[in-house]
C-alpha cells in the first residue's frame, strides 16, 4: 500500500465515521438520508481524486476537508502521524 494509498483510507475511514455519527441525529426520512450519504461519496470521491500524496496533504492544511472536523493544524498533524506510523 503506498502513502498515498494510506492517507486516502485513513480520511476516507474518518469521514465515514464522521457521517455516521451525524446520521444519529437526522429525521428518519429517506430524503434526509439520501442527500446525507451522497454528501459522503463527494467527499470520497474528492479524497480518491487526489493523485499525489502531497497534494492530498496540501487541500487538508488548505481547510478542504474542514468538514470532517479537520479544523487546523494540529488536527492535520495527528491525520498524518496517525497515518504513516504503521509505515516505518
Amino acid at each position: 500500500m503506498t502513502r498515498l494509498e494510506r492517507l486516502q483510507d485513513a480520511l476516507i475511514n474518518k469521514a465515514t465515521g464522521f457521517y455516521t455519527a451525524v446520521s444519529e441525529d437526522l429525521p428518519l426520512l429517506e430524503i434526509e438520508y439520501s442527500s446525507h450519504y451522497a454528501n459522503l461519496g463527494r467527499v470520497i470521491y474528492t479524497i480518491r481524486n487526489y493523485d499525489t500524496v502531497g497534494g492530498l496533504i496540501h487541500g487538508l492544511y488548505d481547510g478542504q476537508f474542514s468538514e470532517l472536523g479537520i479544523a487546523d493544524d494540529e488536527d492535520v498533524d495527528g491525520i498524518l502521524i496517525n497515518s504513516f506510523k504503521l509505515i516505518y
